[in-house]
């Protein structure tokens, strides 16, 4: 468990390095994300679908 927990934080990490470094080259280059006004526009129960998948996530 302790072991898996830690190879999610160096997965993490290095996930968030690699996108620093693309974000720098080019900080304009990267596309805006939608609003969430337009997500649940899109998906009206968007929120609640994500609040479910996260509790379901972190029960285990």
């Amino acid at each position: 468990m302790r072991e898996e927990e830690i190879s999610a934080v160096e997965a993490f990490e290095h996930s968030l390095k690699e996108a620093a470094q693309v974000f720098l080259k080019d900080p304009m280059g990267i596309p805006m994300l939608s609003a969430w006004i337009t997500v649940r526009s899109v998906l009206p129960d968007f929120s609640e679908q994500f609040a479910e998948a996260v509790y379901a996530d972190n029960a285990q």
